[in-house]
Parts: C-alpha cells; structure tokens; sequence
C-alpha cells in the first residue's frame, strides 16, 4: 500500500516543469534533489534519537507517516495548480518523429529520446542501487565501522551531495551545458565507484573514493528529468516521469 502510493516523486517533477522555463527547471530540479538528501542527512539521525528514546520502531513508522500527512497537507495549501491563470511557460516541445527545431538536445524523435534517457537513467540506477544496498556493508567488512561508524560516514557523505546540489550544479551546468554535466556527474559516479572497489587497505581512501561518487551524483542526477522533461510535450510529462520513474525501480 505504502509503495502504491509512492508516485509523488515524478508528479513533484512534471510539476516544476509547467511551473518553470527552460533556464529555471534545472536548477529547480537541482533544489528539489537537494532536498531530498537534505532529508537523507536529517532523516537517519531522528529515527536514531526516536527509537533510542522509545525503543519503538513503530514509533518511527508511526512518525513517518504522520510527515506524508503534513507533507499533503503543505501542498494542498500552499502549492496552486499550474492553470488557466497561470499559463505554462513557452517553450518549443518535440513532436514524433519531426524535423522542426526543438530544445530537446536528443533528436527530434520522441520515442529515442524518452528510450535513451531511461535507458542511461536505469544504468546508472544500477550502480546507485548496488551502492546504497552494499556500501556501508562493504565499509564494516573491510575496516570494522560500528553502526556509528556507519552513520558517520553515510551523514557525512550525504552532507557532499547536498553542498553539490545547492551550491555547484547550476554553476557547472551554466559553464559547460546540460548535457555535458550529464556526461561529467557520470564520469565522477563511475571513477567514485571503481576506486571505492580499490580502496581495501585504507579507510580515508575509501572514503574519498565514496565522497568522489557523491561528488558525481547531485551533478548527473537533476540532468535526467530535466532531459526527459525538455524532450517530451507539455501534456506527456507525467506520463514520461511514470515511465522513468518504473524503469529505475
């Protein structure tokens, strides 16, 4: 019930797309990422000090949900719909298979752009997943991090990613373009990931090597709902984040 009712993450995109012009949606996207590993940092450490104090994990679970409740709630009151009094910005969207200008920087074909972004998307969904599931595992067999230990390293890990996030990714992306900070976030996950598998003798290698792919992430991740979103018609975003969003899970 609880995953079923997990589809805010595209919907949140699809939205700021309307919302926004094509100079605006990747920075915005790269706020919203920000925001998400802001709560990766906040997240862990209340649970921590909420189950330490109840010794409850249904406490936790319970306070979970209490937040998706206030989280609808700040939405149904503060968030406005993008609608006949507030216009979607302009902006040139691809149609199937023409030849016309578009801003989508995949091609004119609307069906290989959404194919080729959610293809890399779910390539690189592979390594993150691998990651996430075996990093800190990977971190206690080879150098005998405790929980805290542990917790140390994924806060502090996730503090990299949101300093990326809030403070380089539109600047990066205004120097060099979208698509090659794509290219660049992607270069960093794959150097962070392969050194991580290197680093077996020395912690603070290990850790470089994961603040390296931490470093690449928050600059590779808004660049694909902002391709996606670039590349597909005004009334076939949420459609396409859906998409997107099955493919990686």
């Amino acid at each position: 019930l609880s995953g079923a009712c997990g589809g805010a993450s595209p919907v949140a995109k699809a939205y700021l797309a309307d919302a926004a012009t094509d100079d605006q949606l990747p920075r915005w996207l790269a706020w919203r990422e920000a925001a998400s590993t802001f709560a990766f940092i906040v997240g862990p450490l209340f649970g921590g000090l909420l189950i330490h104090g109840t010794s409850s994990l249904a406490s936790v679970v319970g306070v979970t949900a209490a937040f998706s409740l206030l989280a609808a709630g700040i939405v149904g009151v503060f968030v406005e719909e993008v609608g006949a009094d507030k216009p979607v910005p302009e902006r040139k969207t691809p149609k199937l298979l023409s030849t016309d200008y578009t801003s989508c920087p995949l091609g004119s074909s609307l069906i290989g752009a959404i194919a080729t972004i959610c293809a890399m998307s779910a390539l690189e969904n592979a390594g993150a997943a691998c990651w996430d599931a075996f990093g800190a595992v990977l971190a206690r067999n080879r150098f005998g991090l405790d929980a805290r230990g542990v917790g140390v390293m994924l806060t502090s890990l996730a503090c990299v990613s949101f300093g990326v996030s809030t403070t380089l990714f539109d600047r990066v992306r205004r120097r060099i373009g979208l698509v090659r900070t794509a290219v660049l976030g992607l270069c960093l996950v794959a150097t962070g990931l392969g050194s991580v598998g290197l680093a077996r003798n020395s912690l603070t290698s290990f850790g470089l090597a994961a603040a390296l792919y931490q470093l690449g992430k928050p600059l590779y991740a808004p660049t694909v709902p902002t391709l996606l979103l670039q590349c597909v018609p005004p009334d076939k975003r949420g459609l396409a984040m859906g998409i997107d969003a099955a493919v990686n899970t």
